[in-house]
C-alpha cells in the first residue's frame, strides 16, 4: 500500500490559479519590506493594504496568521528571511518569469533580483565547516568558481592573514556586491575578482595566478552542467590539467526529481529546485554520491570524502575531490 509520502495530492486548475494569485500577493508584500527583517514576531497592520489580502493569505496559506480584525502576524516558522523572503526573491522573482513562446517553456532569469536575494542572504551565511576543510587541506590560495556575493572569499581571507583568493562569476550585479564586500573588509590586496564563465577560468586567469591556486571551491555551481553531463566532465578534466594533484571542494545538492523522494513533503524545496533546474535548462543533478562519482571518475579524478546532510528541505553534500595525480 502506498503511503501518503508516496502519493502527492494533485492540484486542480483552480488550485493553480489560486497559487498564482497568492504568489503575486507575497511578492507585493515582500517588495514592501514586510518579510526582509529577521524578527521572531512581526505584527502587520493592514493600514493602506486591503484587509482581504491578509484574510485570503491567512485562510489559504500557513504564512500569514490572524491576530485580530486589524492585525496579522507571520508564522514563526517563517520568521527568518532565509525561510521566506529569500525564497520569494529567488524563486518567484529571480526565476519568476517563464517564457512560453519557444518550442519549450523556459525561465528568464532576472540577474538583478538574483543578486539581491543572495546579497540579503549573505548575512546568514556560515562557512565554518567549509573553512575547516580548507584549513585541513592546508590551502592558502583558493579559486572560487561562481563566487557570487564573495561571502566565502571574505570569510576565507579573514580567517588567516596569509590566505588569498580568486573569484569568478558572470553575473555583473553579484560582481558589484562582491567587490564592495571585499573593499569594505580591506581585502583588495588578497582577493581578486574576474567576470566571466567558470568554464573559462584558464583563460580569465594568468598562468602565474593559476600556479598559486592550492584548491578549488565550487559551491552550487556544478549542478548547472547537467543539461549535458559531458560538459561537466570536460570542466573537471580542465581543472585536473590546470591543478594536477590538488583538491576540489564541491558543495551542492542531490536531485530528487523522478525518484521516490520527489513526493516527500519534507523535501519539497529540493523538488521545486529540480523543476527550476529543468526550466532554466541546467538539468537535474545526480541523486546520490555514487552517481556524482561517475562523473569524477570519467575525468579521472578521485572522490576522497563525502559529507552529507538535510536542512531547509534540501539534500546537500560536501565532496572533497582530488584532481588526478601529479
Amino acid at each position: 500500500m502506498a503511503s501518503k509520502r508516496d502519493s502527492p495530492v494533485k492540484k486542480s486548475i483552480f488550485d493553480i490559479i489560486e497559487s498564482y494569485y497568492a504568489a503575486h500577493l507575497l511578492i507585493h508584500l515582500n517588495n514592501k519590506g514586510i518579510f526582509k527583517e529577521p524578527r521572531k514576531k512581526r505584527l502587520i497592520k493592514t493600514y493602506f493594504q486591503n484587509p482581504a489580502i491578509f484574510k485570503f493569505l491567512s485562510s489559504r496559506t500557513d504564512i500569514i496568521v490572524p491576530v485580530d480584525a486589524r492585525y496579522f502576524t507571520i508564522n514563526p516558522k517563517y520568521s527568518s528571511y532565509m525561510e521566506l523572503g529569500f525564497h520569494i526573491e529567488k524563486f518567484l522573482q529571480a526565476y519568476g518569469e517563464v517564457n512560453t513562446d519557444g518550442k519549450q517553456p523556459s525561465i528568464v532569469i532576472n540577474e538583478k533580483k538574483f543578486a539581491d536575494s543572495f546579497q540579503h542572504a549573505a548575512t546568514f551565511y556560515d562557512p565554518g565547516a567549509v573553512l575547516n576543510i580548507f584549513s585541513m587541506l592546508q590551502a592558502q590560495t583558493v579559486l572560487d568558481l561562481g563566487c557570487g556575493t564573495g561571502s566565502f572569499i571574505v570569510h576565507f581571507c579573514k580567517k588567516n592573514k596569509l590566505n588569498k583568493a580568486f573569484g569568478i562569476d558572470q553575473n555583473p550585479y553579484l560582481q558589484r556586491v562582491a567587490a564592495e564586500s571585499i573593499s569594505k573588509n580591506r581585502l583588495t590586496g588578497r582577493a581578486r575578482l574576474v567576470k566571466g564563465s567558470v568554464v573559462d577560468f584558464d583563460k580569465l586567469l594568468s598562468a602565474s595566478a593559476l600556479a598559486q591556486v592550492d584548491a578549488v571551491y565550487a559551491s552550487s555551481i556544478l549542478n548547472e552542467f547537467f543539461y549535458s553531463p559531458g560538459e561537466l566532465v570536460k570542466l573537471l578534466k580542465k581543472m585536473k590539467k590546470a591543478f594536477p594533484g590538488k583538491f576540489l571542494v564541491v558543495v551542492d545538492y542531490y536531485g530528487s526529481f523522478n525518484t521516490r523522494e520527489a513526493n516527500n513533503k519534507d523535501l519539497q524545496h529540493n523538488y521545486v529546485h529540480d523543476v527550476m533546474q529543468i526550466l532554466t535548462g541546467q538539468g537535474v543533478p545526480p541523486k546520490n554520491y555514487k552517481e556524482w562519482n561517475e562523473y569524477y571518475a570519467k575525468a579521472k579524478c578521485n572522490l576522497l570524502h563525502v559529507h552529507e546532510g538535510r536542512s531547509n528541505g534540501i539534500k546537500w553534500f560536501i565532496h572533497i575531490v582530488k584532481l588526478g595525480d601529479r
